[in-house]
């Protein structure tokens, strides 16, 4: 699987991000707990609850000033794809899309960071009005 590097611009909603350095983007996901679901039946799940963030590895990533880091994630024990944005602002708006199906989620109060729910072949990551990702 190759590994790329995007960052294509996407008029979709405005995030004052925190404008920090993406020196995370490489770090993996740590979880404490075993997979509990797999492909579609993780769709809609929490990837760190369900133990699937454990060995998930980036497919896809980019960076914008406005809108921190954003990954499109891939979970090898739950064959599961999810999204993960770093160093955005709390309320910002984070998608993932694929297989005609697609969820939000947001930044939760207090932090910069967050994670979409599960989806299983999703193609397509996004947040702000800067970063869109495919794959």
């Amino acid at each position: 699987m190759r590994y790329r590097l995007a960052a294509v611009s996407a008029a979709l909603v405005s995030l004052a991000g925190l404008g920090m350095a993406p020196s995370a983007v490489a770090a993996e996901a740590e979880s404490s707990a075993a997979a509990s679901c797999s492909g579609s039946a993780c769709d809609g799940r929490n990837p760190v609850a369900e133990g699937c963030d454990a060995g998930s590895y980036v497919l896809d990533a980019g960076y914008a000033e406005a809108d921190g880091v954003v990954e499109l994630r891939y979970s090898p024990a739950c064959g599961t794809t999810y999204a993960r944005v770093l160093y955005s602002r709390p309320g910002a708006e984070l998608y993932i899309g694929g297989n005609s199906k697609s969820f939000r989620v947001r930044v939760p109060e207090g932090s910069t960071s967050t994670v979409s729910p599960m989806l299983y072949g999703a193609t397509t990551a996004f947040s702000g009005g800067a970063i869109a990702l495919d794959w």
